[in-house]
């Protein structure tokens, strides 16, 4: 077991990097035998897919994987975890299994972990692990005009209401975040949580040949992407195994990065600011 605890400023040593980075391919290990033994899409996605590409493996200050799956793939991943009767290793946290839950993704966690940093103690999370995200993809319009930008805007509200919503305490937040909570008491984070998923998911019985995925903080243009960039998938190499991909993964690094091969300045080349963790 590794521990490092400081008063809230990262610190992370090398070696605890290493063994966050095994972890995370521990959880995605789990995540791609899940998906091939049910018949689930996944495709490694965002800084994980930049590893793979760039480096071969994680991005060296990365702490976290991600992933995203159609709606309909993610729905029947969470539905099998949750109907799991066993305590074993690895878990699945979303708003059925914490109340507190304020993101619109799913997160696959390993018991016996623990990862804490500002953003997580800011949350009454009930889970505190390592985890591996889990982006749903979302049916986005054909035509991306002035509706589905106003359509963006209000989700991109709802969730600033939700994540209001879940923090903490709101004493050291700024004045507009203190006027949204006062404005939101009257509100429970179970029925803004509705709300919201009712607007990411308008498009849901429509055939479009656009995925959005609405959980990533990345804008949601950005994350407008068409169908066939994702299908027929491919598989990349990370940290010597290989995992599936959007088929078209150098259009998709290029939409949300640019030039993805550039690897950002020193200064920023940072994680989620952990200052505590155990293995």
């Amino acid at each position: 077991m590794a521990k490092n605890k400081n008063n809230g400023t990262s610190s992370i040593s090398a070696e605890q990097m290493e063994q966050i980075h095994r972890c995370g391919q521990e959880l995605m290990d789990a995540l791609a035998q899940i998906c091939q033994e049910n018949g689930l899409r996944y495709y490694v996605i965002a800084g994980t897919l930049l590893g793979a590409v760039r480096h071969n493996g994680p991005i060296p200050w990365d702490d976290d994987v991600d992933v995203c799956m159609p709606r309909e793939d993610c729905e029947r991943l969470k539905q099998i975890m949750l109907g799991r009767t066993d305590d074993g290793p690895y878990h699945i946290v979303c708003s059925e299994t914490d109340p507190n839950f304020s993101i619109f993704i799913l997160r696959l966690m390993k018991r016996g972990t623990v990862y804490l940093s500002q953003i997580v103690m800011d949350r009454d999370a009930k889970y505190k692990e390592l985890w591996l995200d889990i982006f749903p993809l979302d049916n986005a319009p054909d035509k991306q005009g002035i509706g589905y930008r106003l359509h963006g805007a209000a989700v991109r509200f709802m969730k600033k209401c939700v994540a209001n919503k879940g923090l903490r305490s709101v004493a050291n937040r700024g004045p507009k975040g203190k006027v949204m909570h006062v404005v939101l008491l009257p509100f429970s984070l179970e029925t803004l949580r509705k709300w919201t998923d009712k607007l990411i998911q308008r498009w849901a019985d429509r055939d479009t040949n656009y995925f959005v995925s609405w959980g990533s903080h990345y804008h949601f243009l950005k994350q407008t992407m068409p169908k066939a960039w994702y299908e027929p998938a491919t598989q990349v190499l990370y940290n010597g195994k290989y995992y599936r991909a959007p088929g078209q993964w150098d259009k998709v690094l290029t939409q949300l990065y640019g030039d993805y091969m550039t690897p950002p300045p020193k200064e920023e080349r940072t994680g989620h600011g952990a200052f505590e963790v155990k293995f």
